[in-house]
């Protein structure tokens, strides 16, 4: 990754990995406009390395069962109903899209949440609910911000669907959908119900620009070329 040289670390600290970016980001950017292209990003803002500057700082910031929680993919996953956590989840986000002329951030999440626990939350009943709630208003806070930058919400095909985006999209005009680099599935006509189930939950069918947007031709996908 862009903030790593290897998959133990840097998840909650994105700090730039100047091994790979001798230029910074800066240099990229412009290698890209150089080519008429936009400037796309890839996080991964629910997660914690348990190596990183954030967790050392705050370990309690983590999702756990009482004691602490069990690494999977070498991460942690944060404790979103942590009002603390939503504000530095989304003071990172805004502040690296302030910082570089960024127009499409691709938002991952790659592992389960194993214990559904919080040292914030006094009934662990709501954690969940409350998790949930958080990533709405960080989503919320995020698109109202940057109504231009496409956010791309990826997590394994699926496995982390966020109902609200859609309507944060409609509202907003930028939208979230689900992907997996390994997949071809995106809300499109390989995947009916799920388009069903979110039009449902809107109450309404979903706007042409929307509807387009979900229904991507994915014969003529194909991973991008590096830029050297």
């Amino acid at each position: 990754g862009w903030f790593r040289s290897d998959d133990k670390s840097g998840l909650g600290d994105w700090v730039l990995c100047k091994e790979k970016f001798a230029g910074g980001i800066e240099a990229c950017v412009n290698k890209l406009n150089e080519l008429n292209l936009n400037f796309g990003i890839w996080f991964e803002p629910e997660m914690i390395s348990d190596n990183s500057a954030l967790y050392k700082t705050h370990p309690d910031w983590v999702l756990n069962n009482g004691n602490e929680g069990s690494l999977s993919r070498n991460q942690y996953v944060l404790d979103l109903t942590n009002p603390a956590v939503v504000d530095y989840i989304t003071d990172l986000v805004t502040g690296f899209l302030s910082h570089y002329p960024v127009t499409y951030l691709k938002w991952d999440a790659n592992r389960y949440i194993s214990e559904a626990g919080s040292k914030y939350t006094k009934n662990q009943g709501e954690v969940w609910h409350r998790y949930v709630l958080g990533l709405y208003e960080v989503f919320e806070r995020i698109t109202k911000k940057f109504p231009n930058v496409w956010i791309e919400g990826c997590a394994g095909g699926g496995g982390q669907p966020i109902h609200e985006s859609c309507e944060l999209a409609e509202e907003r005009g930028n939208i979230l959908w689900r992907l997996d680099a390994g997949e071809k599935i995106r809300f499109s006509h390989e995947n009916p119900d799920v388009l069903a189930l979110y039009e449902e939950f809107l109450g309404k069918p979903l706007s042409e620009k929307s509807h387009h947007l979900l229904h991507i031709d994915h014969t003529a996908w194909e991973m991008p070329k590096a830029v050297d």
